[in-house]
């Protein structure tokens, strides 16, 4: 039976879940049409999301991806979570965002609000926003960086849309001891901004810059800085 899996289980992919049970009743032999193999579907996923907030206590990894084309997540959820959450061991959190809203992009939101205050030891977060930016996501976003205890790596990536936002920086300040990765894609940045980033950050192994915008050859001169001296890998693409 699946339900002593739980007490082991260390990494939760909402895609991948889903999949799973989908492909698993299109291998039954009884036929059933789209719509009531989209209704089982949800109530199993209902099922085992419930069951794994309840009784997983090793949950390491936790992907979310609200670019799926049915609710990602039982009405409730956020109830249990409140109550007895199985992510406050989360170490790795990874999420695509796809704004404007779809179906599930509500229930991407009602999850982000809640998961500053049960997770306070991620140290990897992977974030990429396709779409139109929403100011609420980025807020979101910033009070999870606060809410760390240590961040030691920060992916950002924005698929069509370039965004600054000071508030992002500062927020990633808070790690600049810990922090030994940044990756940003689609970032708008400053001289000022960028060298300002780059000298608060002392254990930097990694830096990946692609489609970044507002750099210029000044913003060169954040790359020797003293701070950079652990710096083993370095990525500019396009426009960085």
């Amino acid at each position: 039976p699946i339900f002593p899996y739980a007490n082991y289980l260390e990494e939760l992919s909402d895609c991948n879940l889903r999949n799973g049970i989908s492909q698993w009743l299109g291998s039954q032999s009884i036929a059933v049409d789209l719509r009531k193999k989209d209704s089982e579907s949800s109530l199993i996923l209902g099922s085992l999301w419930h069951m794994f907030m309840r009784q997983s206590r090793k949950l390491k990894t936790i992907e979310i991806d609200d670019n799926l084309w049915s609710p990602n997540f039982p009405q409730g959820l956020e109830n249990i979570m409140n109550a007895e959450s199985a992510l406050s061991h989360s170490r790795t959190f990874r999420c695509n965002i796809e704004c404007p809203s779809n179906n599930n992009h509500e229930s991407t939101i009602r999850l982000l609000r809640i998961l500053a205050s049960l997770c306070s030891h991620i140290q990897c977060m992977e974030i990429l926003i396709m779409g139109k930016v929403n100011l609420e996501v980025i807020t979101l976003i910033i009070a999870l960086i606060r809410s760390q205890d240590r961040l030691t790596e920060f992916k950002l990536n924005f698929s069509n849309s370039y965004i600054y936002s000071a508030s992002i920086i500062e927020a990633l300040k808070l790690h600049k001891n810990w922090l030994t990765s940044l990756t940003f894609t689609r970032f708008s940045f400053d001289d000022f901004a960028f060298i300002g980033l780059l000298s608060n950050f002392t254990n930097l192994r990694s830096l990946h810059l692609s489609w970044c915008d507002g750099l210029t050859l000044d913003s060169g001169e954040g790359l020797s800085l003293p701070s950079l001296r652990h710096l083993e890998n370095l990525y500019l693409g396009l426009n960085a």
